[in-house]
Order: C-alpha cells, then sequence, then structure tokens
C-alpha cells in the first residue's frame, strides 16, 4: 500500500541560507563586507576612520539595497 507524498509547490524557489537570504544575496554582501575591510586595511595609516566609515557607508548601503 503506498501513501501519497506532498510536493511543495514552491520548489523553482531558490533556498534561504542565512537570515532568509539566498546564497547569491550572501555573496555579494560577503564580497562587499571584503573589499570594504581590504580597502581600510590599505589605507588605515592614511585616513581616519571616521573618514573612511562616512564613505564606506554608502557602499554598504548600496550593497544592502542591490540585495
Amino acid at each position: 500500500m503506498t501513501h501519497p507524498v506532498h510536493i511543495p509547490a514552491d520548489v523553482d524557489r531558490e533556498d534561504r541560507i542565512v537570515a532568509n537570504l539566498t546564497a547569491r544575496q550572501v555573496l555579494i554582501l560577503a564580497l562587499t563586507a571584503i573589499v570594504l575591510y581590504l580597502a581600510w586595511a590599505a589605507t588605515r595609516s592614511l585616513v581616519p576612520l571616521l573618514v573612511f566609515a562616512v564613505l564606506a557607508v554608502p557602499v554598504a548601503a548600496g550593497a544592502g539595497v542591490l540585495v
């Protein structure tokens, strides 16, 4: 005797892996964070942290809006 198996209707939907984000979205945010960190590490002796933060916030916000 076989029992019917329920198949979800949203099988084509991408998997959510972290904080209800897809792998692609997490990758975009992670790469943005890495680039910003490397930029800060390269310029920390030349640019004060507050100035760098003022420049980095729009970049991070742009990535957040993109995601």
